[in-house]
């Protein structure tokens, strides 16, 4: 990710590696994300993911 201006928010491209979607498109503007965290995986791993939880 290159850093833009103050003013500008960073564009993320990501790309769906599941199965059921690969290869699948996404881009996010990181600075308005809600609950962004960029994981480093070289240095604390990718982890398991969260299982699903119930909304209601």
């Amino acid at each position: 990710m290159t850093p833009g201006a103050p003013d500008e928010a960073t564009r993320v491209d990501l790309i769906c590696l599941d199965d059921d979607a690969q290869g699948v498109r996404l881009s996010v503007l990181r600075k308005i994300e809600l609950g962004v965290k960029v994981l480093q995986p070289e240095v604390e791993g990718l982890g398991m993911p969260a299982p699903p939880t119930a909304t209601g």
